[in-house]
């Protein structure tokens, strides 16, 4: 059990980490293209010209940096309900403490980044929160049939 939770959190977080890998990269071609573009319509590239497009091309977004943050997000954020699986031995107890706390960090992670981008609170709490519950549901439907806890 512990070792197959650790190893499903270790298979999500590089998941997210190649997903947000390919989805900066994609970013970046684009916003590379049309810096060409606004480059070459600028056929005479003043010292300014060249040093803006330097600057704006140095703004662009790391995808190597992007998936790291993703990653390390994504295996922080597992420990809370991972913690919980590995020390509860009884199964249906597991299973609870399991959702209460993910239910919790869901919730407050939910908030905390609403509070940071600027958004109301407790409605960005709400849609994580539901939002996990549904991935914890679908996730627990999916697995059910390969737990061999209730055979013992």
């Amino acid at each position: 059990m512990v070792f197959s939770g650790i190893a499903g959190a270790l298979a999500g977080a590089l998941s997210m980490a190649v997903g947000e890998f390919v989805s900066v990269s994609t970013q970046r071609e684009i916003e590379q293209a049309n810096l060409e573009k606004r480059a070459s319509v600028y056929a005479e590239n003043t010292a300014k010209a060249k040093q803006e497009a330097i600057c704006e091309e140095e703004a662009l977004p790391n995808p190597y940096k992007a998936a790291a943050a993703s990653a390390l997000a994504f295996l922080c954020g597992s420990l809370f309900p991972l913690l919980p699986a590995i020390f509860v031995a009884q199964h249906t107890l597991r299973v609870v403490f399991v959702v209460v706390v993910a239910s919790i960090a869901l919730a407050l992670f939910g908030g905390v980044g609403a509070h940071l981008g600027g958004s109301p609170v407790k409605v960005s709490a709400a849609r994580v929160l539901v939002g996990g519950w549904i991935a914890m549901g679908i996730t627990y439907g999916l697995l059910k049939p390969f737990d061999k806890d209730d055979d013992k």
